[in-house]
């Protein structure tokens, strides 16, 4: 019992933050598409869409099999949040933090395509070639 009142404190203090600093909802990931091929021809393609509470991805990675649905939201969602994207990011910055998350150098990318769309519509779209 006292657990679940520490646990519903804990929640009830990380919403009043949020609230406080304005919400999250303007910096959250709305929309995301990662399409990478190496020139070694290995791909990576992760997307991620949360839309009116209902979630679409996928996750493929060299290696490892193919994740679609409820399989991939996880882990797509894991890997967005760790390149701690803001809608103010350079596009330099999100190609240094998506190759560094992924552990590929810059000079083995055939072609990287990125796509972000924040929860307040602001858009990134990214495309390089090698």
């Amino acid at each position: 019992m006292k657990l679940r009142w520490v646990t519903m404190a804990f929640v009830l203090l990380l919403c009043l933050t949020a609230f406080a600093t304005g919400g999250l909802a303007a910096t959250e990931v709305a929309d995301f598409e990662l399409e990478l091929e190496l020139k070694s021809n290995a791909k990576y393609d992760i997307e991620y869409e949360s839309k009116a509470g209902r979630i679409e991805a996928k996750y493929q990675a060299p290696g490892e099999a193919v994740l679609t649905g409820e399989e991939a939201a996880p882990k797509a969602k894991a890997f967005i949040d760790a390149l701690a994207l803001t809608p103010d990011i350079t596009e330099q910055q999100v190609i240094d933090q998506v190759l560094s998350q992924l552990n590929v150098n810059q000079a083995d990318v055939a072609e990287l395509d990125i796509d972000v769309e924040f929860a307040d519509g602001k858009k990134l779209d990214i495309e390089v070639k090698g």
